[in-house]
């Protein structure tokens, strides 16, 4: 889990340039951005001079960047040298004149293009560059486009374009955050004309504040941000997921929880301490969609982690690690009472065994059941009254039949329980309403089901 966020990134990164004796006088950290490098998904910032004549005197450039770990605050690295070369980054934002990196492009044909979105990022062999987005405009002075990007050698100030497709895949980020949600902005109030967005706003959409970088399972990233109704303040209609390079939009129907009300669920949830929650961060839990963040104090530290159901903002997970945060929040969802996964990325299972051991645990949402099944004995099930009452009187040794979304943990949750043992009569009236039921509830795991909207450049351009 992301538990390091930009700002505490940057803190971070200045503790351990002070640490260095010497350097913290004359250099300083420019800017964190969030990056993927091979597996590990890192904050890396550059060294820029810290005044003109800090830059004067040391011409030959800054001597490095630093790396922040996103999951543990602990791994801090300052890189100085890569394969046994020192680094030098002369084209820095701490430079001036021909230095700085805008004025260096500038004077090397890039006068009269549009450039934005300057990114600090390393290549898989951590060799530093800057990658600026390079963008037309469509429809006069409006309309703006990315069309590739312009990659800068900080270190020897070559410069090479790239189009979005040629682009080398250890760049992120092309499409600039400000482009996608303006562009997003314009589909969802012009989705039927002009006229309509000014008066009956029938069907108008909007994002949500603030938009975060998220990383998907196929290492490719990804633009977050939710969607919501016009005049609509704590709820949303759905998310899209917008990719980073080639601005292909994933757009998913779930009503659910703004991004600010579930920071001020979580802070609500440990209103004592009055601590403040981070942006949150999109993840996949038990096939649920759920926000994750980060909990500091006053001072800027991190002391607690936090889950909160998109679905439900009620529904929250608290506690000083992430692993016992995510347990809690799995505890909330069965004390609600959830059986519905969200999409069919998560593979699903039933298994008939007998009950070796079984055990309770009382919770402020309700009492949890913790079932040890043979051939199964590497799982705990853990399942609630509200999933079935059949659970209340299992003991060891009786046959059950369990259904369950396996995401690869230990504590596996139960979304169906059926204790074979006990033989309750129903009647018939009563078979045909559980049969409706089941109907409903595929009917609504469809729902749920991941919308892809092929949404092409054109149609995200104001028109």
């Amino acid at each position: 889990m992301r538990r390091v966020n930009q700002s505490l990134a940057r803190r971070l990164a200045e503790k351990r340039l002070g640490e260095d004796l010497g350097l913290g006088s004359v250099v300083a950290v420019g800017e964190m951005s969030i990056q993927k490098v091979e597996d590990d998904l890192c904050w890396v910032g550059p060294l820029n001079h810290s005044g003109f004549f800090k830059w004067w005197s040391n011409g030959s450039g800054t001597p490095g960047y630093v790396v922040v770990s996103s999951t543990n605050e602990n791994d801090v690295k300052l890189v100085r040298e890569i394969e046994g070369e020192p680094l030098n980054m002369k084209y820095n934002f701490g430079a001036f004149w021909n230095d700085n990196p805008k004025r260096h492009l500038y004077n090397h044909g890039y006068a009269t293009v549009g450039l934005t979105d300057w990114t600090f990022e390393i290549d898989d062999s951590g060799r530093p560059y800057y990658v600026v987005t390079v963008y037309q405009k469509t429809i006069g002075c409006f309309g703006a486009n990315a069309t590739g990007v312009a990659v800068l050698d900080v270190q020897t100030g070559e410069i090479t374009p790239y189009s979005i497709e040629d682009a080398p895949k250890w760049i992120d980020r092309i499409q600039p955050e400000s482009f996608v949600t303006a562009q997003l902005n314009y589909w969802g109030r012009y989705v039927h004309g002009w006229f309509n967005s000014i008066m009956a706003k029938k069907d108008v959409l909007k994002t949500t504040k603030g938009m975060s970088l998220v990383y998907g399972d196929d290492s490719n990233s990804y633009w977050y941000t939710g969607i919501q109704s016009a005049g609509s303040d704590d709820g949303t209609v759905g998310f899209v997921l917008v990719n980073t390079r080639t601005k292909k939009v994933k757009m998913y129907r779930q009503a659910g929880a703004t991004e600010t009300a579930a920071m001020e669920s979580a802070e609500g949830a440990v209103q004592e301490k009055g601590y403040h929650a981070t942006c949150p961060i999109l993840y996949n839990v038990v096939g649920r969609p759920t926000y994750f963040m980060t909990l500091k104090d006053d001072a800027g530290l991190v002391k607690a982690s936090a889950f909160v159901s998109v679905e439900n903002y009620n529904i929250v997970g608290v506690a000083v690690t992430a692993r016992q945060a995510e347990r809690n929040y799995r505890r909330a969802l069965l004390g609600n009472g959830n059986d519905l996964a969200f999409g069919d990325s998560i593979a699903s299972y039933s298994v008939t065994g007998d009950v070796l051991r079984i055990a309770q645990e009382n919770t402020s949402t309700g009492t949890i059941y913790y079932v040890l099944v043979s051939g199964q004995e590497n799982k705990l099930f853990a399942v609630s009254g509200g999933i079935s009452p059949e659970i209340f009187i299992t003991k060891p040794g009786d046959k059950i039949s369990v259904s369950f979304d396996d995401s690869g943990n230990a504590i596996v949750d139960i979304s169906k329980f059926d204790n074979l043992s006990i033989d309750l009569q129903k009647t018939t009236k009563q078979i045909g309403v559980e049969k409706r039921f089941e109907a409903a509830r595929e009917e609504a795991r469809e729902s749920r089901t991941e919308q892809n909207v092929d949404a092409k450049q054109q149609e995200m351009t104001p028109q």
